[in-house]
Formats: C-alpha cells, sequence, structure tokens
C-alpha cells in the first residue's frame, strides 16, 4: 500500500487529488494538512511513503518543511501554480513537481515513478545487504588452521602474531586462547604474508594492523610493541624489512 499525504493551503486542491488518488488500487491517503505544521504533525504521525506538498503555503515556502524533518524517508511531489520552483525541487531530490491542478495522467505518471523508484531502491538494498554479507564471511579473509586435534577456521585479521615453535606455530589471536598449529611458521608465513603480516624476527611474525609502536633502544636491534600489550625482540636481519614497512605509514607534521 502506498501511504499518502497531501499538505496544501487549498481545500479543493485537497479534495480533488485525494479523490483522483482513491481512484488508483494500493493508494491511500492517511492526512490532509493545510498548514506546514500540521503537514509536519501529519506525517509524523503517519510514516507515508509519498507527500503531495504546495511550494506556495501561507506561512512559509514548502520547502522549509524538509528542514524541520530529522529524517526524509518519503517521496515527494512538489506543487505549484507556476514552474518557477522546478530547479529547487530537483535540488530536493523530488519524484515529481507538477503545476497545479494536476492532471489525471500527471497522477497516473506520478504513481508509476514512484514504484520505478521504489523497486531501485530495493534493488540497490539487496545489493547492500548482498555485499555485507560478503564482507562477513569473505573467504579470502579466513584461512584454515590444522591443529592436533583437526582443523580450526580462523579470520586472519584475528590474528596478533604468530611464534615459531620448531615443527610447529603458535598462533596468537586477539581476546583469545593461542593455538598451535601443525606447520612450521616459514610455511605459515606464505599462507599470510599477503595480508599484512610480516617476520620481525626468526621467531616472531606478525600483524602490521596490531602493531601500535616500535622502540629502537630496547633489546639489541629494537623491539616492537603490540596493541594487545606484547612486546617482541627485532632481529638484526629482520630489522629493515621492518623498517622499510614503517617508512610506507604517513609521518604525522
Amino acid at each position: 500500500m502506498i501511504k499518502v499525504v497531501i499538505i496544501d493551503k487549498d481545500l479543493k486542491t485537497r479534495s480533488y487529488l485525494s479523490k483522483k488518488l482513491a481512484l488508483f488500487e494500493g493508494v491511500t491517503v492517511v492526512a490532509q494538512a493545510s498548514t506546514i505544521q500540521k503537514g509536519i504533525q501529519a506525517i509524523t504521525e503517519t510514516e507515508p511513503n509519498l507527500v503531495f506538498l504546495e511550494v506556495e503555503m501561507p506561512e512559509k515556502s514548502g520547502f522549509q518543511i524538509l528542514k524541520k524533518i530529522p529524517e526524509v524517508n518519503f517521496e515527494i511531489v512538489f506543487m505549484c501554480k507556476i514552474v518557477d520552483y522546478a530547479i529547487e525541487a530537483i535540488r530536493h531530490n523530488a519524484l515529481d513537481y507538477i503545476v497545479k491542478p494536476p492532471k489525471m495522467e500527471d497522477i497516473e505518471e506520478i504513481l508509476e515513478r514512484y514504484q520505478e523508484r521504489l523497486e531501485l531502491k530495493r534493488a540497490q538494498q539487496k545489493r547492500t545487504i548482498k555485499e555485507k554479507i560478503h564482507s562477513l564471511y569473505d573467504p579470502s579473509k579466513k584461512i584454515l588452521l590444522p591443529t592436533p586435534k583437526g582443523y580450526k577456521l580462523m579470520n586472519i585479521d584475528d590474528i596478533v602474531y604468530c611464534e615459531s615453535s620448531g615443527r610447529y606455530t603458535i598462533v596468537r589471536p586477539y581476546g583469545e586462547k593461542s593455538i598451535t598449529i601443525a606447520q612450521n611458521l616459514g610455511s605459515f608465513e606464505d599462507g599470510v604474508s599477503a595480508h599484512g603480516f610480516i617476520r620481525i624476527h626468526d621467531s616472531y611474525m606478525i600483524n602490521i594492523q596490531y602493531l601500535d609502536s616500535y622502540n629502537r633502544d630496547a633489546q639489541k636491534y629494537g623491539e616492537v610493541h603490540l596493541t594487545d600489550g606484547t612486546k617482541l625482540k627485532v632481529s638484526r636481519t629482520r630489522r629493515s624489512e621492518l623498517l622499510n614497512v614503517l617508512k610506507g605509514f604517513k609521518v604525522s607534521a
């Protein structure tokens, strides 16, 4: 159902338009108003889909009504006796602009255009929902970890750093228990290096998004501080790689 509100100072125009709209199936005029204030009240109380709004209202321009409504989640058709306000209507993303009194063919065209815009919005919403779902379950952001008991599926972005333990690797996720996987650090690095992981030591690989700071005076070749509070030493052979990564960030003035 298309819920319609008519805001016009002229009773004859409101009555005429209401009768014409009643001829269309699925269209219901839920309120009429003769002033801006009453129009705002009608919109707030009925939550219409479509509003026919006269531009030349007694107290203020009909355009002012849009400034007083927090969220314009309905379509608008501006009405006036002249076409001088057409450009302003376009600026307000109006569904249409018609000259009073509206003709039957004008009303038919407006309702057709409303349906077209509604279908377009629904299609856009569906695409947005699909994109959000895809971002939540993006396979490229998931990694399958071989554990002693089987497998663990984890979001790559949740891994803070990894630690070598001989033939195994200890994966340290943020806010969760560590996971020991049956894969050495070198092999594991091949699978995640494209996702922002860098080696800072033969024993450590960090996720750069969790890097808080680098202290070059700590340890022998420096130390990284991670956002979870972990401190890890940097090796001589890996320090240049870390510094090159840091140079890629913008330096504050």
